[in-house]
């Protein structure tokens, strides 16, 4: 029983620190939302945007709304969400390693096979959600909680409940 308890523990000694992220207290109620078009609001206030360079960011008002409209789609219980300007999807892990241990968002070509496209909704509150991604298990959070237009939006290990990976819908028609 103590070989496997300290192999247990060297084994996540090793692992990357993205990978070791404490997980919530408590398991996550999984939402269903409905498949649509969303303005996606980080509950500190800035929307997910799609930049021209492919780069995903919080911003206030922006002068191409459609950056800021994303379709999100169901697919066999996880959510692939491109944004509806560009068609580009939301990507939560790629080549773009940050060395606190996250990763930035792209908004890259659709490929809904692709666990880094696909994401979960968990309920904080009513209307309020983590979105989880399926590849790294890295939340969407707004970098350092930082406000600030053009802030990078970056996937992230579970940080306790922080505003800055709470995330809120609003239907666009």
């Amino acid at each position: 029983m103590h070989f496997i308890a300290s192999f247990v523990t060297a084994t996540l000694a090793l692992a990357p620190l993205h990978h070791r992220s404490p997980l919530p207290l408590s398991v996550p109620k999984r939402a269903t939302l409905k498949t649509g078009y969303y303005n996606i609001a980080n509950s500190l206030g800035p929307l997910l945007t799609l930049n021209t360079n492919t780069n995903v960011t919080g911003n206030g008002t922006v002068s191409l709304p459609q950056s800021q409209v994303w379709a999100v789609t169901e697919l066999a219980g996880n959510y692939l969400i491109p944004n509806n300007g560009a068609g580009a999807a939301l990507q939560g892990f790629g080549s773009k390693f940050l060395n606190e241990g996250g990763h930035l968002v792209e908004g890259v070509a659709v490929a809904p096979g692709n666990a880094a496209q696909l994401w979960t909704f968990t309920a904080v509150v009513t209307d309020v959600y983590n979105i989880v991604n399926v590849g790294s298990q890295l939340y969407l959070d707004i970098q350092q909680s930082n406000t600030t237009d053009g802030t990078p939006v970056i996937t992230y290990p579970y940080n306790g409940g922080f505003k800055n990976q709470q995330w809120s819908l609003k239907a666009v028609a």
